[in-house]
């Protein structure tokens, strides 16, 4: 059952396919769709040392950057809820804090049942955007599950989904928690692993195990595959390979990463996986 629904909203969120799929499940589920935005005004704000003559320039700099950054985030939050609008949906949030985002977002996050944001997060008033290391730095918080969904990604809801197995915890928890949270229905599942689990059972076991929970759970259409292990080690272009080919619509992943909280290191598959999925990608665990 999903009863909140939480949206990282983007810089042009009617563009952002992330916008209409969290809207889209928030309408189907009667569930409360809460838009967040957050603007870090003192790093906005902060000019640094100045060469004599030059302070005033920088800070008419920070000014303007912190102008920019308090109006495109309150536009963005009311793209959304003219969006929802539009549509009759009337459970819209909007939620604009001032503060740290990432410290925000986990306080926020407490009571949602998902999360959606782009995989490149938006940082109102300044002209760069984050990677999928800061998407997983909110796994490593403790925001999950998520949804992270590439610009490039289909604005409707997927039609079938991809699991990624490894044979590992955190990828079973991530393939049963999305198999509970039925997001987008009964969707044709292609589950797959590649060469030897790290379970250290065989292929072929550890996908059979799978298929059996998912048709016990409600699931009619599911497709065991064992892929080859990759010459080159690449798993992640075996993954989104295999994604295009079957014309998956969302990858099933767990996040894999690794020096829990203090993020210096995730693991590479996470990483690339996040950096070159041609569709949304769940994260959990």
């Amino acid at each position: 059952m999903v009863k909140s629904v939480l949206l990282v909203a983007n810089e042009f969120p009617r563009e952002a396919p992330e916008t209409h799929l969290a809207l889209a499940l928030a309408q189907r589920e009667q569930a409360t769709l809460t838009g967040f935005v957050a603007v870090n005004v003192e790093d906005l704000q902060s000019i640094g040392p100045a060469a004599a003559g030059a302070f005033s320039y920088k800070y008419q700099i920070a000014q303007e950057r912190l102008e920019h950054g308090l109006t495109d985030s309150r536009r963005a939050l009311g793209a959304v809820e003219s969006l929802a609008e539009e549509r009759g949906f009337e459970n819209f949030r909007p939620m604009y804090l001032e503060g740290e985002r990432d410290r925000l977002l986990v306080d926020v996050w407490r009571f949602q049942d998902i999360a959606f944001m782009s995989t490149k997060l938006w940082s109102p008033g300044l002209r760069i955007r984050g990677d999928a290391a800061a998407v997983l730095s909110l796994v490593a918080r403790g925001l999950r599950p998520l949804i992270a969904v590439p610009p490039t990604a289909e604005r409707t809801d997927p039609r079938s989904a991809l699991i990624c197995l490894s044979g590992s915890l955190d990828s079973a928890k991530a393939f049963k928690q999305f198999l509970a949270l039925n997001l987008f229905g009964d969707l044709p599942l292609h589950i797959v692993t590649i060469g030897q689990p790290k379970s250290g059972e065989s292929p072929q076991a550890l996908l059979a195990q799978a298929t059996e929970y998912a048709r016990a759970v409600g699931y009619t259409e599911v497709k065991p595959t064992v892929l080859d292990t990759p010459n080159d080690g690449d798993r992640v272009k075996v993954i989104t390979g295999h994604a295009r080919e079957i014309g998956a619509g969302i990858i099933v992943s767990g996040s894999s990463y690794r020096h829990f909280l203090v993020m210096t290191r995730f693991g590479t598959h996470a990483l690339g996986l996040l950096d070159s999925s041609p569709v949304p990608v769940f994260v959990s665990h």
